[in-house]
């Protein structure tokens, strides 16, 4: 009986049979963890989406060096990078509205030049996603872009 099974397919058994065991153990034992690793994949998704549109729009700028052009996209990784983690921070613990606002406009503070950027409707709907994403709070894009406005 076992002369008519090949070592290729006994061992393409084995492979397929503790795949579907080590998936069961996973979802069974660890599902917390397969979530978190799920959304930093999607978090990491959207962030490269968000760069291929950045790179999209970058030769619009018309006229400014290339030197000057990277500085503002090093600047830019640094600002959605400092706001993903404010809002991560945020649904972590319980947050007031007011106390959300603080802390972004504290971002945008320590960022002054970049209110007048070609990006800011952009980094705009990247906050207004992340907030929806963590389940925070429900934003428009236009009062995310008042925040820029009202800087305390």
């Amino acid at each position: 009986m076992l002369s008519n099974i090949t070592w290729m397919q006994y061992i393409g058994a084995l492979l397929l049979l503790l795949t579907i065991y080590y998936i069961y153990v996973a979802i069974r034992y660890y599902p917390a963890e397969l979530r978190k690793l799920m959304t930093t994949r999607k978090s990491e998704l959207a962030r490269e989406t968000f760069y291929s549109d950045v790179e999209e729009v970058e030769p619009d700028a018309g006229g400014s060096s290339n030197g000057q052009e990277t500085n503002e996209l090093e600047e830019i990784e640094q600002l959605v990078l400092q706001l993903t983690s404010e809002i991560r921070d945020c649904s972590t613990r319980v947050v007031s509205f007011e106390e959300l606002k603080a802390r972004i406009q504290h971002v945008f503070n320590v960022r002054p030049n970049m209110q007048h950027s070609l990006y800011r409707s952009s980094i705009n709907e990247l906050i207004v996603s992340e907030c929806e994403k963590y389940g925070t709070f429900t934003l428009d894009v236009g009062d995310v872009d008042e925040w820029w406005i009202n800087q305390a």
